[in-house]
């Protein structure tokens, strides 16, 4: 007869599996997996702007083309619109990892996901298919601008003020605008060229009044790298300043496009709420809530001509 082992022969044993299990070697990750891995890297890049300038400007381009559009357009424009933000992202990230570190943390230079010289590489590498998807898609013009503009807010640090800080937004926002317009058009727009210019214009001049919103709830990270935005400067006078423009932009807007009683309701009341949020609440985590309704209250804005003329 054989004695059954002891309870701490089997401890011992049990042990001693663990410890082998612990020791084997680890299996090497999957090809997918690596990809999903980059995929989702290039996606932390471009997270914080896809509310504020991607569906914008995504908005405003597919309402502003030539109508019953194939899916494959929206698709070219959505590329297009995508690889452009992605190289400023870039470059306005490898420029200011100190302030990432502080308001950030999670995009991919300051939690380690790139290191800031491969950033670096692949932003420069990233101008080759911006301009070559723009000489195929016939909006060269766009992508010269953008990459201009970029270059002058991030590498020439005009970012650093509120005045040429405001003039690049303005100008990089009309240039998506134009870019994702008339990618791969060739039919006739959807309203005639005037009122495109126009509306192209206002929006410009929209954003050259009121982009500080974002920079609210960053006041402390701009604050650490010096960078005088309006909310550093007058924190209390721009809150104030912000419900005013807002609410007059839009009274403006709904007059100069005839828009009806609903739609004119609709966005004056929404400029309203959000000025008197930012004007009542001053923390950052209300100035995040704030924000993401003034992107709500600026892709409203940017299609009221085309919810006129349908």
């Amino acid at each position: 007869m054989f004695a059954l082992p002891s309870s701490s022969v089997l401890a011992q044993c049990s042990d001693s599996l663990r410890r082998i299990q612990l020791n084997l070697p680890v299996s090497p990750v999957s090809l997918r997996d690596q990809l999903l891995g980059h995929a989702y890297t290039l996606y932390l890049f471009t997270r914080s702007d896809i509310k504020t300038i991607l569906v914008p400007t995504l908005l405003y381009g597919t309402a502003a083309a030539p109508g019953h559009l194939p899916l494959s357009q929206l698709s070219l424009r959505l590329l297009w619109i995508w690889v452009h933000l992605l190289q400023f992202c870039m470059s306005n990230q490898c420029a200011g990892q100190q302030e990432d570190a502080a308001n950030k943390p999670w995009r991919p230079i300051p939690s380690r996901r790139m290191t800031s010289a491969a950033a670096w590489r692949l932003r420069c590498a990233m101008l080759v298919p911006c301009l070559l998807l723009s000489a195929k898609f016939n909006v060269p013009l766009a992508s010269a601008a953008l990459i201009a503009a970029t270059l002058a807010y991030n590498e020439l640090g005009l970012d650093t003020h509120w005045v040429p800080r405001h003039v690049c937004n303005a100008l990089g926002y009309a240039a998506f605008n134009a870019g994702a317009t008339y990618v791969g058009c060739t039919g006739n727009l959807c309203i005639p060229e005037s009122s495109i210019s126009a509306a192209q214009l206002i929006n410009a001049l929209v954003v050259l009044t009121t982009i500080h919103a974002p920079d609210f709830e960053d006041t402390d990270g701009d604050r650490l790298v010096g960078r005088k935005t309006l909310p550093v400067l007058f924190p209390r006078g721009s809150r104030i300043v912000t419900l005013g423009i807002l609410v007059a932009w839009s009274t403006f807007i709904v007059a100069f496009w005839g828009t009806g009683l609903v739609l004119s309701a609709t966005l004056v009341g929404l400029a309203a709420l959000v000025g008197a949020r930012f004007v009542a609440y001053d923390k950052p985590e209300s100035d995040r809530v704030s924000f993401r309704l003034y992107t709500l209250w600026l892709c409203t804005v940017q299609i009221v001509p085309f919810l006129v003329k349908s």
